[in-house]
């Protein structure tokens, strides 16, 4: 175990070595990185993840947890959860994507509600893009809304199978008893949007720390498909972005999103916390690909307009409003540090 901490630190003071020379030695390079992820986060992660950080912990804290659960409650029992939430929180990650989606379980974690093994199901079936970035988002890039919702639905169906089969593979584990007043119990709106604001200033933080890393590693001058696969293994969106100027675009851009990339298994690391294991959604990753793929051919053969108008060479990407998108997020962020402000002094005095 120590051996492979301290193999962990030399690793990690590598690449940060590596990328404070890539810094110094190709500074325009770098700085477009981040610029580039910066705006991504104002066009497309604040407006489509903050407000899901914020209502699905409301959801998931509030008294009808449990009937919304209720939804998913046999996929739920299948997988060995107990928990009355658990459906609550995997609907969560399937509409809110898997920010939404790692907040939740990690809740469910810390509330003892969940074990580890249960923790890591409900992860492989909640880390999914959600259907703002997809439709919008990834449809846009395609030039085709029925493409978008078709990738949504065969990576979420994906999801939900592996997280059965892996469900078949694992050892029980006996359910932990719920902390006294941690179900139906409510922190209030204020807590939900601090933490929202925290965990969104954290995605944005990964969004650009990744894009520099692309930036860096892959250069616009490399191969398409070389840039793309590299992409694909470090940041889903700037993987699409790519695969959407190439042939089969439709299904390289269904592979990008069932690969997830490291950025994203950063982010559900910090969302959902050190105790929610990561390695089965890892895994599920080997299952997961080829069940997208097949899902996204199998729905081409119902969809053509989808595939035609995604094989078209006209790239049609959604913007969001930037600036609408960062004042509303600045607005909640100010106004919750002039409350916590006003706290202060009236315990002062």
């Amino acid at each position: 175990m120590r051996d492979r901490t301290s193999l962990r630190r030399w690793a990690l003071w590598a690449v940060s070595a590596a990328a404070a020379a890539c810094v110094l030695a190709e500074p325009q390079r770098a700085a477009q990185g981040v610029r580039d992820g910066l705006a991504l986060c104002a066009r497309t992660v604040i407006p489509t993840m903050f407000p899901f950080l914020v209502f699905s912990r409301l959801v998931l804290e509030g008294p009808g947890a449990r009937w919304l659960g209720l939804l998913l409650r046999p996929f739920t029992a299948l997988l060995g959860v107990r928990s009355r939430r658990a459906g609550a929180a995997v609907l969560c990650g399937l509409f809110g994507g898997f920010a939404a989606g790692a907040q939740c379980i990690g809740a469910l974690r810390r509330s003892g509600e969940v074990g580890r093994r249960q923790a890591g199901l409900l992860l492989i079936a909640a880390s999914v893009s959600g259907p703002a970035f997809v439709v919008g988002g990834v449809g846009g890039m395609l030039g085709s809304t029925a493409a978008g919702w078709l990738l949504y639905a065969s990576q979420a169906a994906a999801a939900l199978i592996c997280a059965l089969a892996f469900s078949l593979f694992s050892r029980g584990e006996a359910p932990s008893p719920p902390r006294a007043g941690s179900e139906g119990h409510s922190e209030g709106f204020a807590a939900a949007l601090a933490a929202g604001v925290q965990s969104t200033c954290l995605l944005c933080g990964y969004v650009a720390l990744f894009s520099f890393f692309t930036a860096v590693a892959l250069p616009a001058s490399r191969l398409p498909l070389v840039r793309f696969a590299g992409a694909a293994l470090l940041e889903v969106t700037t993987a699409c972005r790519t695969a959407a100027a190439l042939d089969g675009r439709l299904y390289l851009c269904a592979a990008a999103i069932s690969l997830l990339g490291a950025s994203v298994f950063v982010q559900v690391r910090a969302l959902a916390g050190s105790d929610v294991p990561l390695a089965p959604l890892a895994a599920a990753r080997v299952l997961h690909l080829p069940l997208t793929l097949g899902f996204t051919a199998l729905g081409a053969r119902f969809l053509p307009g989808a595939v035609a108008a995604s094989s078209g060479e006209r790239l049609v990407a959604m913007r969001m409003p930037a600036d609408a998108a960062c004042v509303v997020f600045l607005l909640c962020a100010l106004a919750l540090c002039g409350k916590d402000g006003l706290r202060k002094r009236e315990n002062a005095v």
